[in-house]
């Protein structure tokens, strides 16, 4: 039989076309009908329980949504639908004050309390014990300024008549050539008198009971009064006077006379 070079060019075709079909049969190319699932066995189900069964993530709540669905959550006791964080829980009403607050700066039977908390109402800042450390401060300031002669002192501390009365001694001792030298030996009280709010303006009166070493001399040096070697007990009433709408801080004297 002759040989024909076709058939083998056939032939080679042939073994081309079953390999390509081999490669691509028994793949899933993506055409492909899906099988169906397996059905879950109940009875291997209800064996295992329900420890194996994922549960649906639970929603996170709401910040401030509506609890009726939730129920009351910490922090708001009413149920409602804002969520009080720690510390903006609403406060208790304030408590009635200390009738007693006032009984260690204040005179016995002294009717001074209840302008105290009428002082305290329109000004915040006013606290008893810090007034009298600065009243002492001022006390002693101004005798010892009135003693030196020292009127800017007296200008910062006085209200203006004030000022006017202290101003007029040292102009006296002046002319006279007199000198005046005050000593404290100590301040042994201070505490209110009295105390109102007329209008803004804030009005107390403390009493002074102090120790002074006081001695007046003459140009020539010669004792006019007092002495140095004498210790007087000194009872000063001393009315202090603020404008409770004022910026300004400061209290001015606005009156003295004498507690005996």
């Amino acid at each position: 039989m002759p040989f024909d070079p076709l058939t083998i060019v056939f032939a080679v075709v042939a073994l081309l076309v079953i390999w390509k079909l081999n490669s691509v049969l028994g793949q899933n190319t993506g055409f492909q009908r899906p099988r169906p699932e397996a059905k879950p066995d109940k009875k291997a189900a209800n064996e295992t329980g329900p420890a194996n069964r994922f549960a649906p993530p639970k929603r996170p709540r709401a910040f401030g949504r509506d609890r009726a669905q939730d129920g009351p959550q910490h922090g708001s006791r009413d149920g409602s639908n804002v969520i009080r964080l720690p510390g903006s829980v609403q406060a208790a009403p304030n408590p009635a004050p200390d009738p007693a607050r006032w009984d260690r700066f204040v005179e016995a039977g002294s009717a001074a309390p209840a302008g105290l908390d009428a002082i305290g109402r329109a000004d915040a800042s006013f606290e008893a014990e810090s007034f009298l450390d600065g009243a002492r401060t001022a006390y002693e300031a101004v005798v010892t300024a009135f003693a030196a002669g020292e009127r800017r002192t007296l200008q910062n501390l006085l209200a203006r008549d004030v000022y006017d009365g202290f101003n007029t001694a040292i102009i006296e001792r002046e002319k006279k050539k007199e000198t005046l030298a005050t000593t404290f030996v100590s301040i042994d009280e201070a505490k209110f008198n009295a105390a109102a709010l007329e209008g803004t303006a804030a009005r107390v009166t403390v009493r002074f009971l102090s120790k002074q070493i006081s001695v007046t001399r003459g140009p020539d040096g010669s004792l006019r009064d007092g002495s140095p070697d004498a210790i007087y007990d000194m009872d000063d009433l001393w009315t202090f006077s603020r404008d409770t709408r004022s910026r300004d801080p400061n209290w001015k004297l606005v009156a003295t006379a004498s507690g005996h």
